[in-house]
């Protein structure tokens, strides 16, 4: 019974809930402001998010077994850390070791 319950109740909210989202209003913007033509037609520049590179701290801890094996090796680290640099370049972004275990 409390099963029926749950599954009639359920799909009632999911029949109403897209309801309560819905805007009536119209939106208070009508067309292009005269600054977004411009900035469209190219005639003002984008402005950078970043004036410089942000550095990142990363803590990385290698596990493995209590007799050594299973460690990952070093090189493989640092070669993860030199492709998330170039994967993040573009953004201006640059991740550096601060710590290692």
């Amino acid at each position: 019974m409390k099963l029926l319950r749950y599954t009639i109740l359920f799909t009632l909210l999911l029949l109403v809930t897209p309801q309560l989202s819905a805007q009536e209003l119209p939106c208070g913007t009508t067309g292009d402001s005269e600054w977004l033509q411009r900035y469209f037609a190219g005639e003002i520049p984008p402005v950078p998010k970043f004036a410089s590179v942000s550095y990142v701290p990363t803590r990385m801890v290698i596990v493995g077994q209590d007799d050594g094996t299973g460690y990952l090796n070093p090189f493989t680290v640092l070669n993860s850390l030199k492709q998330l640099n170039e994967d993040f370049t573009p953004a201006d972004i640059q991740f550096y070791l601060s710590d290692i275990e």
